[in-house]
């Protein structure tokens, strides 16, 4: 609903008179959702869900040494979304690999199930390079989850030339305040 709604759609809520003010939301090209030993199935499923609504391309990394209830989940995952083909992409890499990711440009954003769960070292590497790590919980609320996978974006047209709307004249608008 959200997506639907809010997201997917192109916005310009004041409708000013000689002008267009749209905003928009992007999908991130790609969203790697890091799992942690901390994490549950249901933060997994739900970031990977979202990243998909919103458009992203999910890649699903984890490291040797999650529980084994999480590592099983990751690959019912995978068998799962077998039928999506290249849609979610599943990605075996330690925090250093990540990180060496991240300072070379291929990673540029990591959704985290929650704070304090992405290690030193990518924090380090994302402050180095500008990349994004969100690590607010997952709150299963459309509205606040899918923002993580998306760009905002608003773009502003002035279309009038010393006052004269030409073509647009007619067009119902709001006067400014």
């Amino acid at each position: 609903q959200a997506a639907r709604e809010e997201f997917r759609p192109v916005h310009d809520h004041f409708r000013l008179i000689g002008e267009d003010n749209h905003r928009r939301y992007l999908p991130v090209a790609a969203l790697h959702v890091r799992v942690a030993a901390e994490d549950t199935p249901l933060e997994v499923a739900a970031r990977v869900a979202a990243a998909r609504i919103a458009g992203s391309r999910p890649v699903v990394s984890w490291s040797t040494g999650l529980p084994a209830h999480l590592i099983d989940f990751v690959h019912e995952l995978d068998g799962a979304t077998h039928a999506w083909a290249g849609g979610i992409e599943f990605v075996e890499q330690t925090d250093e690999q990540l990180a060496d990711a991240l300072r070379s440009g291929l990673v540029q954003r990591v959704r985290y199930a929650g704070p304090g769960r992405a290690p030193a070292v990518i924090h380090a590497a994302a402050a180095d390079t500008l990349a994004y790590i969100a690590d607010e919980p997952v709150t299963l609320a459309g509205r606040v989850d899918l923002l993580w996978c998306l760009q905002e974006q608003s773009i502003s047209h002035v279309y009038h030339r010393y006052g004269n709307l030409g073509e647009r004249a007619g067009e119902q608008r709001h006067e400014p305040a």
